[in-house]
């Protein structure tokens, strides 16, 4: 059992909160071009449940989200 920041967690398991938490393990520099295919892949309601979590996201995860936004 390892312990994670509450941000990886408030999605829940659907999959908005599973796009979060592989974004964390891809990390900032691989964050970007992955949101370019989530974008399409994701539901436009769980492609907004990632853009209105922003706030709550570290800044480099937010930003992406942002970048992938102003793309899709």
């Amino acid at each position: 059992l390892k312990h994670v920041p509450h941000w990886q967690t408030f999605l829940g398991q659907g999959p908005a909160g599973q796009a979060v938490r592989a974004l964390s393990w891809l990390g900032p520099e691989h964050a970007t071009s992955a949101l370019v295919g989530l974008s399409q892949k994701l539901s436009p309601r769980e492609w907004n449940a990632l853009k209105a979590a922003r706030p709550q996201l570290p800044g480099w995860m937010a930003q992406a989200i942002g970048v992938a936004s102003r793309n899709a």
